[in-house]
């Protein structure tokens, strides 16, 4: 398990500046939102923490930056949607 734990780690530090398209889970009471991307099953697979979650609500898909690791999680900031302008 030691081994698996390393090199989660590993490979969790080499997407820190990575974009990732998420989905908000929950928002928990100090308002911390847990999010997952799309490979990562719920409650199995480790978590993308956002302290900063603005007006998401759970269900909500939200592009954010990978900042940091937290253990085996992914720490995250929003980034703004980028909407193409309509002709």
């Amino acid at each position: 398990m030691d081994k698996q734990v390393a090199r989660m780690k590993r490979r969790n530090k080499n997407l820190i500046g990575s974009v990732e398209k998420v989905i908000i889970d929950s928002i928990n009471e100090d308002g911390i939102a847990f999010a997952r991307n799309q490979w990562d099953a719920p409650d199995i697979d480790n978590v993308i923490l956002i302290p900063e979650p603005g007006s998401s609500k759970p269900g909500l898909y939200k592009t954010v930056e990978i900042i940091d690791t937290y253990g085996c999680n992914l720490v995250g900031k929003l980034v703004p949607n980028c909407r193409r302008k309509e002709k």
